[in-house]
């Protein structure tokens, strides 16, 4: 949820997870659908606590928080520090998109370093989002500061649902159980995250 989707709160998103869940169990789909949000950074800092708690990932401890597009590194650590501040435990969504994160190579190391968590985009690694963000994923990676890998889906033809396939042509199929599974499990039921895996070196 950004500052372009406004009509996005936690009720609407409440609202449509009742309505989805109706719909899987109608049809007979056995699917588990859990609630939560990506809160673009300069929303979620105005969002009273109370919505922010309402979005967290499964209910869980955890926000997923998107960083936003445009440069200025202070800007973005100060406004993360300060959310972290008021009790928010942060996913750090798609850090390799992010101009802050890929200009300033300590920035991320800085913000692990205070407990948020890393996630990178499953077609960055395919090379989806072009050259830059996949050398900052595999950077990010490969110096373990990356936590979980995504879809980031969209849709099924532009942005699909993929995953272990990025993770194979990445070079990452042994580490797929970790950044897949293990911790997006441990995220949402607010346990402590598995040992991490060796990465591969580049």
């Amino acid at each position: 949820m950004s500052w372009d989707w406004p009509q996005n709160t936690a009720v609407t998103i409440a609202t449509a997870l009742t309505r989805l869940r109706g719909e899987l169990e109608t049809r007979g789909l056995e699917l588990r659908v859990l609630p939560g949000a990506e809160v673009a950074l300069t929303r979620a800092f105005d969002l009273p606590d109370r919505e922010l708690a309402a979005l967290t990932l499964g209910g869980g401890p955890w926000l997923l928080v998107e960083a936003p597009h445009a440069r200025g590194v202070s800007a973005v650590e100060n406004m993360l520090t300060a959310l972290a501040q008021r009790g928010r435990r942060i996913v750090l969504a798609h850090v390799e998109r992010c101009p802050a994160f890929v200009d300033d190579g300590d920035l991320l190391s800085r913000l692990v370093g205070q407990g948020m968590l890393a996630s990178v985009t499953a077609g960055s690694l395919s090379g989806h989002f072009g050259r830059r963000a996949r050398a900052a994923a595999m950077r990010f990676i490969a110096s373990g500061l990356v936590h979980n890998v995504a879809s980031d889906a969209h849709d099924c033809d532009e942005r699909p649902p993929e995953l272990l396939r990025a993770l194979d042509r990445a070079g990452l199929g042994a580490q797929a159980t970790w950044l897949a599974d293990q911790v997006p499990q441990a995220i949402l039921r607010g346990t402590p995250l598995p040992p991490a895996p060796a990465w591969p070196r580049r």
